[in-house]
């Protein structure tokens, strides 16, 4: 799969972003080594200790789907908001990523601007 459909993956699957207290939220689109792609977004609560980024949905969302091994794997996870700025992983969220995908690529865009890549492995805070 191309790095320009799974940001268009992600994009749809910002329309499902559950928003409760902010008018902006995240679609995100995980690719496996198998090439399995697997869809989430924000998920807001009125207390914001409940929140789910979209990245941790997403994971969630490939093992809830019964996941064989192989599509554990994650190749590249895309990001896309309808912000003024590519939505970057938090802490926890690299943290997940770099588990299910030492070597993955993540790529974020805003509406209307250009895609931002990183190695996961090159974030900050990722372990």
């Amino acid at each position: 799969m191309t790095e320009r459909l799974l940001l268009e993956n992600a994009r749809r699957a910002l329309a499902r972003a559950h928003l409760v207290r902010s008018a902006r939220g995240v679609g995100a689109a995980a690719l496996t080594a198998s090439q399995k792609v697997v869809h989430g977004a924000t998920i807001e609560n009125a207390n914001p200790a409940l929140d789910a980024c979209a990245e941790q949905v997403t994971l969630a969302q490939l093992l809830a789907e019964g996941a064989t091994p192989e599509d554990r794997t994650l190749a590249a996870l895309a990001l896309f908001t309808d912000g003024p700025e590519p939505a970057v992983p938090c802490g926890a969220c690299r943290q997940a990523i770099a588990a299910a995908g030492p070597e993955a690529v993540v790529v974020s865009m805003a509406e209307g601007g250009e895609p931002i890549r990183w190695l996961i492995k090159s974030l900050r805070g990722a372990v």
